[in-house]
């Protein structure tokens, strides 16, 4: 972040920002304590803004910082020049980007742009400015999806910019108003390709090809074996692939006028297992609070057929159901050791989606 958008400074008399909380920094917020207000209310759910409130307070001193010239850019884009910022900082790691609310004076959130500071999270963003743009084009899902208002490089930054959603968090539940948001969105996008050498078969076997060599013993057994069963029996059945937003779960969802607002395209993806986002909705949220077991596969199988079968297809999509679950999770893991250069050890996700994955080929017969 430093050297992009912001510089420490030596004490608050010369800053026009923070870093909160204190001890291990999210968010670079405002020194105006009803600005700060505003911009954490903006990015967390309430429970979330007591938490690290009770964390800041407990260590209270501070990193100050002030802008650099790249804010600016940022600023003249939503043609406000006294716009205030607040920057969440993301996640580590090699897809690391920052997200930058500009608000009016008043607190009004104005616009988000995302910094992608390296070549992996500018293709991403590169990505995202695409699927915002086609979905603009989707008159059923106006008013569910941001709408890009300018994207491009700067030294060496992708800025992706896009209208804020000042709505409620959706619900943690797959609803009706879920399901009917899948099928706006899988019927103006859905092909007639298989599996055979559809956009998630290539992805899975160029990250399989390039990840063998880099993983331990048991994972490249783990892939192997899977690609085989996917590939065997996906390849033989009439699942038709679809587009999938590949991060639908209930943090990047809120609670619009015109039903549920998705946001966070970047991942998002032409011909994809049609249950590939109820999948994630499901099962991500449980992996992360360890709340999701082997014993559970059954009752999770049953679940998303429950919700499959509203989707558009007379059932159709809950053909192979559980292949495709076994070609989800085999998806997200190859993202997950690519990100990590192939290392498993210490990553939740891999760790934890690798155990369903091991009983998923125990099971699945060919």
């Amino acid at each position: 972040m430093e050297d992009s958008l912001y510089t420490s400074v030596d004490n608050q008399s010369m800053s026009t920002h923070f870093g909160y909380p204190a001890n291990n920094i999210k968010f670079v917020v405002p020194n105006s304590r009803q600005l700060r207000y505003s911009a954490l209310k903006f990015f967390l759910s309430i429970s979330h803004r007591m938490y690290l409130q009770c964390i800041d307070i407990a260590f209270h001193r501070h990193t100050y910082f002030k802008e650099l010239p790249l804010m600016q850019t940022i600023r003249s884009i939503s043609s406000t020049p006294d716009a205030v910022s607040c920057t969440s900082l993301g996640t580590p790691g090699p897809y690391n980007k920052y997200s930058v609310l500009l608000m009016t004076p008043e607190g009004t959130p104005i616009l988000i742009t995302k910094v992608g500071p390296s070549d992996k999270t500018q293709l991403l963003l590169k990505n995202e400015a695409h699927w915002l743009q086609r979905l603009a084009s989707i008159p059923p899902l106006n008013g569910q999806t941001p709408k890009l208002l300018d994207y491009r490089i700067v030294i060496g930054h992708a800025l992706l910019s896009q209208t804020p959603c000042n709505d409620k968090v959706a619900s943690i539940k797959f609803t009706k108003e879920h399901i009917s948001f899948l099928n706006r969105f899988q019927a103006a996008c859905t092909s007639n390709v298989q599996f055979e050498n559809s956009g998630m078969e290539l992805s899975i076997r160029k990250r399989a090809q390039m990840l063998v060599p880099l993983v331990d013993d048991k994972w490249e057994r783990r892939i192997v074996n899977s690609i085989w069963k996917i590939k065997t029996i996906l390849g033989n059945s009439n699942v038709l692939m679809t587009a999938a937003h590949r991060d639908f779960v209930h943090w990047n969802i809120r609670k619009g006028p015109n039903g549920v607002y998705v946001f966070d395209w970047e991942y998002a993806a032409e011909e994809y297992i049609p249950l590939y986002d109820i999948f994630s909705f499901l099962i991500m949220p449980r992996v992360l609070r360890n709340r999701l077991h082997v014993t559970d596969i059954p009752i999770l199988l049953k679940r998303t057929r429950d919700i499959a079968l509203q989707l558009d297809d007379n059932g159709r999509k809950c053909n192979q159901l559980p292949a495709q679950l076994l070609a989800y999770l085999l998806d997200v893991c190859l993202f997950y050791l690519e990100s990590n250069n192939g290392a498993a050890t210490g990553d939740v996700v891999v760790s934890r989606y690798g155990i369903l994955m091991d009983e998923l080929c125990s099971t699945l017969k060919v």
